[in-house]
């Protein structure tokens, strides 16, 4: 059942979402600048760190898929 936030969960929801649009835009800045080959070690440390904040809060662990 879906339930409507109230003014102060909207606040953060929209600040979450104003600042995960301007760190994708860093992203995207940093990949027109550096070479594919600096910049790969990172997006492959960011799925790490993904599965570890998903074991860390959820207590899931990733499937082999994954």
């Amino acid at each position: 059942m879906a339930v409507n936030p109230n003014r102060d969960q909207f606040a953060l929801l929209a600040l979450v979402g104003i600042a995960a649009a301007l760190g994708q835009r860093r992203v995207v800045a940093a990949a027109r600048r550096a070479e594919a080959s600096y910049i790969s070690p990172f997006v492959y440390v960011s799925q790490i760190y993904a599965a570890l904040i998903v074991f860390l809060v959820y207590g899931e662990l990733p499937s082999l898929r994954s």
